[in-house]
């Protein structure tokens, strides 16, 4: 039985190969031998969470019925993040933590209207909020994520660098990592490698 199984998935644009064209899965296998890299392809429209939640599920039921595990870390870069946080608040169960590479934090409406009212911290979801699945996104974060263990991780001169540093005030228990760096494989790898240290040092997530 493997130790730990993390499930990526990637960005607009990206594939699962791209993951170990960066070095991911040997640098794991390096640094952490204990746990093995499962890169997965966002299926459908990334446009259409829904579906892409829906196809998620069907893929981590067959590899929890293939690949025996003790835990399994859900994560991804970018869209891929997005995709691993919406499915973590709908089907939190079996999903040990979160790696969260530069996740897309919403439009700039979504987080405009989080920012005007004060903050993370001050906000309230409004009527039509409640019906857009970006702010119950950013609701489920903000009172805790279920309980989920979060690793985030982001470029400082990301193209989401706003949303994102807000979105780390939001959940102020998630161990947040910020590396020199843009929306671009330089930054994820070296936050890869963070995250990869700091897990195979404590032996958990």
């Amino acid at each position: 039985m493997t130790d730990t199984l993390i499930v990526m998935l990637p960005g607009a644009l990206m594939s699962p190969q791209d993951f170990i064209a960066a070095g991911c899965a040997e640098c794991l296998a390096r640094d952490w031998p204990k746990a093995a890299l499962v890169p997965l392809p966002v299926e459908v429209n990334q446009l259409d969470v829904n579906a892409c939640v829906e196809a998620l599920a069907r893929q981590l039921a067959a590899i929890r019925a293939e690949r025996p595990h003790r835990r399994l870390i859900l994560g991804g870069i970018s869209m891929g993040a997005a995709v691993a946080m919406h499915y973590a608040r709908r089907h939190p169960e079996g999903i040990s933590s979160l790696c969260l590479l530069a996740p897309y934090p919403g439009s700039r409406l979504t987080t405009g209207a989080i920012r005007n009212a004060g903050g993370p911290a001050s906000w309230q979801a409004d009527e039509a909020q409640r019906r857009d699945g970006e702010f119950l996104l950013w609701e489920w974060l903000i009172h805790g994520h279920g309980g989920l263990p979060v690793y985030l991780g982001y470029g400082r001169a990301d193209r989401f660098a706003d949303g994102l540093t807000m979105l780390a005030t939001a959940m102020p228990a998630a161990t947040c990592h910020v590396v020199d760096g843009d929306h671009d494989w330089p930054a994820w790898q070296a936050l890869w490698q963070d995250f990869v240290a700091r897990h195979s040092q404590q032996g958990k997530p």
